[in-house]
């Protein structure tokens, strides 16, 4: 996957994500908090299986989910 976003904001808009689940973030919400390269970075991350988007709106796959509890646990 050639990354089009900095590994920063895809760790950062994924980890939002992550962190606020279940509540679903919009696209706008991203790039108020983080900023501007956000749209790349939910790309790449979709691309990578780790964020599914609906409409405006992004929220983490299963396996984006199971993988952050396990790392909690």
């Amino acid at each position: 996957m050639q990354a089009k976003s900095s590994q920063q904001t895809r760790r950062a808009v994924l980890g939002l994500v992550l962190y606020e689940h279940p509540r679903e973030l919009t696209s706008r919400d991203l790039r108020d908090e983080i900023g501007d390269d956000t749209r790349a970075a939910i790309v790449d991350l979709q691309a990578a299986g780790l964020l599914k988007r609906e409409g405006d709106y992004v929220r983490p796959t299963r396996s984006a989910l199971n993988f952050y509890r396990l790392e909690l646990s």
